[in-house]
This record gives structure tokens, sequence and C-alpha cells, in this order.
């Protein structure tokens, strides 16, 4: 067993179909195939976790759910960023390259869990639990 990723294959020994957030995100992400380039493809991620975050406050609609909704459409933002974080100038982006995108997103990967331990958490009130 060694450590080399090993790729999905089907009973035929060929490549499995990607997963659904993958297609997603190269649709998004690609100039060719929506139309919205890389600043619009996060743009259209995004309106949909804000509304899931406003949603968390809602009582009847339960946390399971919104997560797992949450954990797909965080994929293709990821890559849509990076790949407006890497856009030459000349598209539209800062030109970062690889590495300075990903020192970036890490950056801020770390600067929300910095925040998210510093910040005091309501106490439930009596459920004993």
């Amino acid at each position: 067993m060694g450590l080399t990723p090993r790729a999905r294959t089907s009973a035929k020994n060929k490549p499995c179909a990607p997963r659904v957030r993958d297609v997603f995100g190269r649709l998004l992400r690609g100039p060719d195939s929506s139309g919205l380039g890389c600043p619009g493809g996060a743009a259209l991620v995004t309106g949909p976790l804000l509304v899931l975050v406003a949603l968390i406050r809602v009582p009847a609609v339960p946390n399971v759910p919104l997560f797992r909704i949450a954990f797909v459409l965080t994929r293709p933002l990821g890559a849509t960023t990076g790949d407006l974080l890497t856009e030459p100038v000349a598209k539209g982006g800062p030109d970062l390259g690889t590495t300075g995108a990903s020192a970036g997103l890490l950056a801020v990967l770390v600067a929300l869990m910095v925040r998210a331990t510093r910040t005091p958490r309501p106490r439930d009130s009596g459920s004993g639990v």
C-alpha cells in the first residue's frame, strides 16, 4: 500500500464520471462555457451560501442539510476564487500565480480560524446536556 493516489475506475477500467460539484465548478470557472467568468461564477455560488447562512437562524430548518449543501457549494467557490486570483491582469485578475493565490487563501483561512476561536460563543440556556 503506497501513498500514491489511485484513480477511481469503473468495472471496465475506465475513469468514473466526475462528481457533480466538480462539473459545476468547471461550468462556473470556464469563461467559454457559462459566460460568467471567474468573478461571476464566484458571485453565483456566494448568493446561495448567503441564503444558507440566513437559514441557520431559522429553528425549523435542520442544520445537517444546510451543512451538506454548503459543503457542496464551497468546492466550486474555492476553485473559482483560486482561478480569479491567478487570472492575468489583462483578464481582470491580480495575477498572483498559484503560490500567491494559495498563500492568500491560506491567510484568509487562518484569519477566519483565529476569529472563530476568539469569538465568545453564546451559552445554551439550561438544556442540561
